[in-house]
This record gives C-alpha cells, sequence and structure tokens, in this order.
C-alpha cells in the first residue's frame, strides 16, 4: 500500500512518510505527532526574544514593522511617566489613551534608549528658531499684532475621577453665539417697523 507522499517539516529539515518508515494510517498518525511534539520541545529551549520575534513574524505575517501612527518624543516620554506613576496600567489602555496599537506601547516601554546631550541640543535650538519664526510672525502681521483674531471655540476642561483624566466640561462655539446677535438686531427692526406703522395707522383714524 503506498501512501501519498507528504513532507514532514521540522523548521528547516523535510522528508517523505516513506523514508521515515510510516507503513500504515497509524504510523502516519504518530509520525505527525512526534513532529509536533519535536517542534514545541524545540520552541520551548528558544529565548524569550526569539520566541518574541517569531510570534511578530506570525502576526505581521514577515511583513516590515511600520505603524501608522508615530508617537512624538514629548509623548514617549509622557507615556513612560504616566507607566511609573500608575503601573497598573495595561499596555491595552495605554494604547487606547494615545491612539496606538498595544505593540506600539510595548516597543516604547521596552526600549532602552535615551537621547544624548549633543540630542538634546539639537532639539532645544530647533525649538527656539521655532519661537524665533513665530515671533516674526507675529510682528509682521497687523492682525496678529492687534489682536484681531479671536478663536473660534473655547473648550473648558476639568479632571474627571482619576488624576490622569482630563474631561470636557463644555465648548463654546463663538460664530454660533454672533449669528443669533444678529438676528436679535434684525427682530428689533422689524418690530419698531410694525410699531411706526401701528402709529401710522392710528393717526390716521
Amino acid at each position: 500500500m503506498k501512501f501519498p507522499v507528504v513532507f514532514v517539516r521540522w523548521f528547516h529539515h523535510r522528508r517523505s512518510l516513506e523514508a521515515a518508515g510510516a507503513k500504515s494510517a497509524k504510523g502516519v498518525l504518530k509520525l505527525v505527532k512526534e513532529a509536533s511534539g519535536q517542534n514545541e520541545s524545540e520552541t520551548k529551549e528558544l529565548p524569550s526574544w526569539k520566541k518574541q520575534v517569531l510570534a511578530l513574524k506570525r502576526k505581521f505575517k514577515g511583513e516590515r514593522w511600520n505603524p501608522a501612527k508615530k508617537l512624538s518624543r514629548t509623548e514617549m516620554d509622557g507615556m513612560r511617566l504616566l507607566r511609573a506613576q500608575f503601573p497598573q496600567l495595561s499596555a491595552s489602555e495605554l494604547a487606547e489613551r494615545y491612539k496606538v496599537s498595544p505593540e506600539v506601547v510595548r516597543r516604547i516601554l521596552k526600549s532602552k534608549w535615551r537621547p544624548t546631550e549633543e540630542e538634546m541640543v539639537r532639539v532645544h535650538e530647533r525649538w527656539k528658531k521655532r519661537g524665533e519664526r513665530i515671533q516674526e510672525l507675529y510682528q509682521t502681521s497687523p492682525e496678529l499684532r492687534q489682536g484681531r483674531i479671536e478663536p473660534r471655540k473655547r473648550i473648558s476642561i476639568a479632571s474627571g475621577r482619576r488624576s490622569s483624566d482630563l474631561v470636557v466640561r463644555s465648548t463654546t462655539n463663538f460664530a454660533k453665539q454672533q449669528k443669533p446677535a444678529l438676528n436679535s438686531e434684525k427682530n428689533s427692526g422689524a418690530k419698531k417697523s410694525k410699531l411706526f406703522l401701528l402709529q401710522r395707522s392710528v393717526r390716521n383714524d
């Protein structure tokens, strides 16, 4: 009795069932179980970092790690500080707070990289130049200098039950507030015109 040529894979080793000595259906099942058991034993012997790499390869299907949203350095430092103050927060909760995946949070918290003094100096110089550009824009723009530009929305923020939570208390839209004022002026003018016509009709009578 001949079986179809089936290959059993042990990581980088392959051989057919006939070469392995499987002469019956029970032999085939036994060979497959031995192969799976050997794979599990070899996986258990791997270090934790290698297991994590293999799990990520299976998860991303061999694609390169490239998240869509990338946090700034300030946000990453804030995440580390938040985790240090509240160690009970899980990666899923932090991911929901920062609108990223839990894998991004795990990589940020696990990373031990810190900027050097030269890199921090470059960052401060970049922020200083940014402030100078904003100041030049403020001086050259007459609207900004005279304070004519008003915010369209004002958001009132209050602390929630937890010290780390921020809750939006109210949102005021200035553009919507100005429209009723114009309508009220029109309404008052219409009322005055009606009163004038009524008085005129009374005088004519």
